[in-house]
Formats: C-alpha cells, sequence, structure tokens
C-alpha cells in the first residue's frame, strides 16, 4: 500500500515538473539555430541585438521547435533586456494572441499570459518602433493547467 502512494505522489511531482518546464528551446540565445530573425535582429554571443530594427521586427523561435499550446493554458515569460537606446522590445506569443507591454529600459520583465487559441506558439521578441537594445533572456513556463 505504501510503495502505490509513493508512487502516485512521485508521478503528481513529475507532472508539476513538466508542466513548469522550460518551453523555449534556447532562453539565452547560445544557439542561433534555434532562431528565426528579421532583418536589424540577429542572435548570437547569448544575446538577441536589434539595430535600427523595424517596428515589428523579431527574433522568434524556430518553427520546428515551438512547443503546442492548449487554450486556457497559463504561461509566465521573462525578458531580460541589457540595454535600450531606441525604441524598446516586447513580449510576443500565439499567432494573432498575447504582446507585451512595451519594455523601454533595462532590466528583468516578468508576466503572465493566458492562451487564447490552441495551435503551435509563436514565441518571440519583437521590436516596438524602430529599436536598438539587446536582450539576454526570453524564457516561457506553463503555469496552470
Amino acid at each position: 500500500m505504501e510503495s502505490g502512494r509513493i508512487a502516485a505522489y512521485q508521478a503528481g511531482v513529475d507532472r508539476r515538473r513538466r508542466r513548469r518546464s522550460e518551453r523555449v528551446p534556447d532562453p539565452n540565445f547560445d544557439d542561433p539555430s534555434k532562431w528565426t530573425t528579421d532583418a536589424g535582429v540577429a542572435v548570437s554571443g547569448g544575446v538577441a541585438t536589434f539595430t535600427a530594427a523595424a517596428d515589428g521586427a523579431a527574433a522568434q523561435v524556430l518553427a520546428g521547435l515551438r512547443p503546442v499550446v492548449l487554450a486556457g493554458e497559463t504561461y509566465r515569460w521573462t525578458i531580460e533586456v541589457v540595454s535600450v537606446a531606441l525604441g524598446g522590445v516586447a513580449f510576443r506569443a500565439f499567432a494573432g494572441g498575447a504582446a507585451g507591454a512595451t519594455i523601454t529600459t533595462p532590466g528583468v520583465y516578468t508576466g503572465t499570459t493566458v492562451v487564447s487559441n490552441s495551435g503551435v506558439a509563436d514565441l518571440g521578441v519583437r521590436a516596438v518602433g524602430s529599436t536598438t537594445a539587446v536582450v539576454t533572456r526570453f524564457s516561457l513556463k506553463k503555469i496552470s493547467p
């Protein structure tokens, strides 16, 4: 009887760990092959650099690596920005869905978003206005259902 309870407890712990696991395959921008970038945006050496990037230009997780998400799921995102000289950056996820507030000063920013449509997540950091900035981290973790 005791071993059954232990196994059930461990299964619950394992589910919670998976649920809170990182959804971005390269949250620290260490591997450019896991990102697709628009003109004016580059991923290299552990940073995403926006150099006079046009409004909407983005560093996005490569299409084949994007996770599947379900409507109603809640996620916590984190963006770490080390410099902004022009414009700003914002969280971008879920095609046709969530976008975070514009970040115009260095710092670590965190927020939550609820998925409105099921499908493959369109994840990344985007320029807001003409942008010159450096981002060192982009993370997305599931926090409910």
